[in-house]
């Protein structure tokens, strides 16, 4: 934990330990000269500042913060700060210590998580989208009156059906829905359709087709 002495109203740094000023980037005798303002990052400071002006007021006891600091090669460093004073004599020259964590690496690992995230959504939305056109598209086909088109259950049972299907097989889709589709199917036809049915189901195949009879509901095949 790097620890330092600091002047609450300059911001002037007196005394830091070895692994403030490691954190930091510069040496004890360097962090010595300088002030705490003058190594913030400028998006930073005013935040900082804000919270120092609170702490001089009375308004807060302390504070804590994620804030960076910029080293001298440039690059920064990610910190979790702390901030408390501490009594002195000398009300006009308060103090305060300063506490901080180096977290850069869980920072880099929060921006990849965020950016995981908004890919991810990016996905999500363009393949909500995509299947979206595709369900509409496939409503369009399944209510034009040109074939008989239903989707059936596991069971067998019929889940839902156009006009055209109800139309070819004389019923109604009340009665289809209380219905499945082999005991429509001639019964020649079952074991056949059945085979290529389980096929399906298993994964074993995407689909099939096949030419079978289905017995209306005047009994015409």
């Amino acid at each position: 934990l790097g620890v330092a002495l600091i002047d609450s109203l300059t911001g002037i740094i007196y005394e830091v330990n070895p692994r403030f000023a490691e954190i930091a980037g510069r040496t004890r005798e360097e962090m010595a000269t300088i002030d705490w303002m003058s190594i913030t990052h400028p998006d930073d400071v005013q935040e900082d500042l804000d919270n120092m002006a609170d702490l001089n007021t009375g308004k807060t006891t302390g504070f804590n913060m994620n804030k960076r600091y910029i080293k001298p090669d440039g690059s920064h460093v990610w910190i979790n700060m702390t901030i408390a004073p501490i009594t002195v004599e000398d009300k006009t020259k308060p103090r305060h210590l300063c506490m901080i964590e180096d977290i850069t690496q869980r920072k880099a690992f929060e921006n990849e998580l965020e950016t995981y995230r908004k890919n991810l959504k990016k996905l999500v939305d363009y393949r909500t989208n995509e299947l979206k056109e595709t369900l509409l598209r496939f409503k369009t086909y399944f209510e034009l009156p040109l074939i008989g088109v239903a989707i059936t259950s596991p069971q067998k049972g019929w889940i839902e059906v156009n006009q055209k299907l109800c139309d070819i097989l004389g019923y109604n889709e009340e009665e289809l829905f209380n219905m499945d589709w082999v005991e429509l199917t001639h019964p020649d036809d079952v074991a056949s359709d059945l085979a290529q049915f389980d096929k399906v189901a298993s994964g074993e195949t995407e689909g099939y087709s096949i030419r079978k009879r289905f017995i209306r509901k005047d009994k015409v095949v």
